[in-house]
């Protein structure tokens, strides 16, 4: 019977199909600058883990204050990992490199896990909206140019790191690797 639960759950969900397609063929005013403003970007510095530099350069690149505030700290502990930044960003070389976009961590994090049920104004499908929780993401990159260069297995160094702090009922951390488009 599970191989007619698929079609069982397809008509239940027809409805809300047909508001989506009538949300997604319906012209919506422009809403370009109603988001409000940037958050504050802070200039760090990062070693990619599949990019050979020269010793003492480091690639520059953005990553939001607050994410770099909150979660240097923690990257930095880290065996092999770094985020280069004020004092440590002092008398290294800095190299542009077009087309690389570094490795993030990005975190979701709070003190409590309220949850309140909403209702989507597209489909009409009700959902559980979370409050009181913040997001921080920061670049980071290996400690040194003779650090091993295996990225996912420093991030799960980095990831336990991160969940096991005090005080934080919700923390949802992830990864988005680092990428080159030349």
């Amino acid at each position: 019977m599970a191989r007619y639960s698929d079609i069982m759950r397809g008509a239940q969900l027809k409805a809300a199909q047909d508001r989506y397609f009538q949300y997604r063929s319906t012209a919506r005013p422009a809403r370009v600058g109603t988001r409000g403003d940037r958050p504050a970007q802070s200039k760090v510095g990062v070693i990619p883990f599949d990019l050979e530099l020269a010793a003492d350069s480091v690639i520059p690149v953005n990553s939001p204050t607050s994410g770099v505030t909150r979660l240097s700290g923690a990257i930095n502990v880290i065996n092999g990992l770094k985020v280069f930044s004020g004092e440590s960003l002092t008398g290294k070389t800095l190299v542009s490199q077009t087309g690389f976009s570094p490795a993030r961590v990005v975190t979701v994090e709070g003190t409590s896990k309220t949850a309140v049920a909403a209702t989507s104004q597209i489909t009409g499908q009700s959902y559980l909206k979370y409050t009181g929780t913040d997001r921080y993401s920061c670049a980071f990159g290996r400690d040194s140019v003779t650090s091993p260069k295996g990225m996912v297995s420093v991030f799960l160094s980095l990831k336990a790191a991160l969940q096991n702090r005090d005080g934080l009922q919700i923390n949802r951390v992830s990864l988005t690797p680092e990428r080159f488009k030349f």
